[in-house]
């Protein structure tokens, strides 16, 4: 008796000490490279350099995934993945038609804006660690919400033909990134250091940079700013846009009225300030960037790997990420995690954060709203997974852990977002019945015992 008192204390202790937590899980990918699982969950399902990630109004998660030359996508009501474009051909055909018929030549970019059409940027790269290239350009394709394929920019070239054109007539040259504005503005940050910018009428216009690599310009418009080396594009709903310089270690603010300033870093690279003001924070190297409603920017530190948070009141925090590249942590803390090369950020409408880890070939979720409460943070076990039986179920099954424990456990049950949907304490040297009331989809099982903590998927069909 006096045994089990002291562990509920120290699961007690380890529950307060992490109420903030956020967890971090895998939404997709296996962590091997391959094109397989459509029709299958998400987590069992293959990719091959997913490198850009977005979600619609409805949730669904898509996913560039680069070499399988397609774009998949995620149904968060079951965790089922499907290819919603390209028909896994690395050309560009089929404009005019469904996407899903299309040819799509390498896509590594995809965003999607407030109508719900979706903006894919189509790399000419052969190999997209090495930056080879073949001798056409890159294109920009759109899908309407009926899911016909057009091509909206992109003349086949690497040579930048000047503003004021139309932007199929523009060369583009190793494309970093494309986001929509509230307006139906797409823009496009690249490596020639030039942040540019497609109206909804499809003229091109330069908004920052020279095409020179170099830092200058804070204080003054933004388009005689030299930028190096354009990363990811956020913007707020007063018409400010922020985007990672990140050549120039930095992250920059145009304003409504066009003026340029740095808002985190400086030329020299590092890491710094966390839980202090961003504008005395060094950073390495920023990448990815998604801004919630709330005005909280989020941006991939990649050389620190980590994804670090600017709060709309100017201070800096990491969300994901333990400075080592790698993978762990699935189920934990995501400020425990090991992630590697984050190259893309998108953020539901819950504010679930999905990370596209190219360097682990899957994708992260980061749940807004869990919390260390249903997750302590105590050392996992390298066990096998936990006995669920049956499963898929119909919300009624039983459950052990893979060894036999007389002492507590502690089990929590929630879904893809992050909500509790059950939470008890049993002791698990026997099989454990279980009944929840939920809708048919991927549900997450944990449990927490003197052994450390275990986490897998529940099926309810």
């Amino acid at each position: 008796m006096y045994k089990f008192k002291i562990l509920v204390l120290i699961l007690a202790i380890f529950i307060s000490k992490n109420i903030q937590a956020q967890i971090i899980t895998t939404y997709a990918g296996t962590g091997s490279q391959g094109n397989a699982g459509d029709g299958g969950p998400a987590t069992d399902a293959s990719l091959n350099w997913p490198g850009g990630v977005a979600t619609d109004a409805t949730g669904k998660v898509y996913i560039a995934d680069f070499w399988n030359a397609r774009i998949r996508v995620v149904d968060p009501a079951t965790g089922i993945i499907s290819t919603f474009a390209g028909n896994g051909s690395p050309a560009r055909s089929g404009d005019g038609g469904p996407a899903s018929a299309a040819g799509i030549n390498f896509p590594i970019w995809v965003t999607i804006d407030h109508h719900g059409n979706m903006y894919i940027a189509c790399d000419s790269l052969t190999d997209p660690y090495t930056m080879h290239y073949v001798n056409s350009g890159e294109y920009i394709r759109k899908i309407d919400t009926a899911g016909i394929i057009t091509t909206i920019a992109g003349n086949g070239t690497i040579t930048h033909n000047g503003d004021g054109i139309p932007a199929t007539s523009e060369g583009f040259y190793y494309i970093r990134s494309i986001a929509a504005d509230d307006s139906g503005n797409l823009y496009i940050g690249n490596i020639k250091s030039r942040l540019q910018k497609i109206n909804k009428f499809g003229i091109i216009n330069t908004v920052a940079g020279t095409g020179l690599w170099g830092f200058s310009g804070d204080g003054g418009p933004a388009s005689a700013a030299t930028v190096t080396d354009v990363h990811g594009i956020a913007f707020d709903h007063s018409g400010n846009i922020f985007f990672s310089d990140a050549g120039n270690n930095r992250i920059r603010k145009i304003n409504h009225l066009g003026i340029i300033n740095t808002i985190a870093g400086d030329t020299s690279f590092g890491y710094s300030g966390d839980g202090g003001p961003v504008t005395a924070a060094k950073i390495n190297y920023p990448s990815a960037m998604a801004m919630d409603d709330s005005g909280n920017i989020f941006f991939s530190d990649l050389e620190n790997y980590l994804i670090r948070k600017i709060s709309h009141t100017g201070i800096i925090t990491t969300v994901a990420g333990n400075r080592t590249h790698g993978f762990s942590g699935d189920g934990g803390p995501a400020d425990s995690a090991q992630i590697n090369m984050v190259y893309a950020i998108a953020l539901d409408q819950y504010n679930n954060m999905y990370l596209a880890d190219v360097g682990n070939e899957d994708i992260r979720m980061v749940c807004a709203h869990c919390s260390g409460e249903a997750v302590p943070s105590i050392p996992e076990k390298n066990y096998h997974h936990l006995l669920i039986t049956p499963n898929p179920n119909s919300g009624t099954f039983s459950f052990s852990l893979p060894y036999s424990s007389a002492m507590p456990v502690q089990v929590t049950i929630s879904d893809i977002f992050g909500r509790l949907i059950k939470e008890f304490t049993t002791t698990t040297n026997k099989e454990t019945p279980v009944t929840i009331s939920a809708p048919p989809g991927i549900y997450f099982l944990t449990s927490v015992s003197e052994a450390g903590r275990q986490t897998d998927k529940i099926f309810i069909h």
